[in-house]
């Protein structure tokens, strides 16, 4: 059900988080080019922190949209929200990858 989707990625974001590998650099990290130990690298787990916080919110804020309009019946509402989360979600993407990319410039 597409609907409980939001509430796993919060779980995962959450999980990540707590276990200082946030879920952006588990998924991002070969693309970005980053090290494999990226996770010991402050900087760049910062990086990853804020864009999977920022997944987290963004998701929180899904999941509110889909409780709300689920239970009204809205179906077009929830139809726009989930069409809307793959921008927000490919934008999230392109800014992490190129923050990591500007982080590990700056590092050499």
């Amino acid at each position: 059900m597409p609907a409980l989707i939001p509430f796993g990625v919060i779980v995962v974001c959450l999980a990540t988080i707590i276990a200082r590998r946030p879920l952006t650099g588990l998924i991002l990290n070969r693309v970005t080019g980053g090290p494999a130990d990226w996770y010991r690298n402050p900087a760049l787990r910062r990086v990853h922190l804020v864009a999977t916080s920022t997944a987290l919110g963004i998701n929180v804020i899904n999941a509110f949209v889909q409780v709300i309009f689920y239970g009204r019946g809205d179906t077009v509402v929830l139809a726009v929200a989930h069409v809307a989360t793959g921008p927000i979600f490919a934008t999230l993407v392109a800014v992490t990858i190129v923050a990591v990319r500007k982080t590990l410039a700056a590092q050499r």
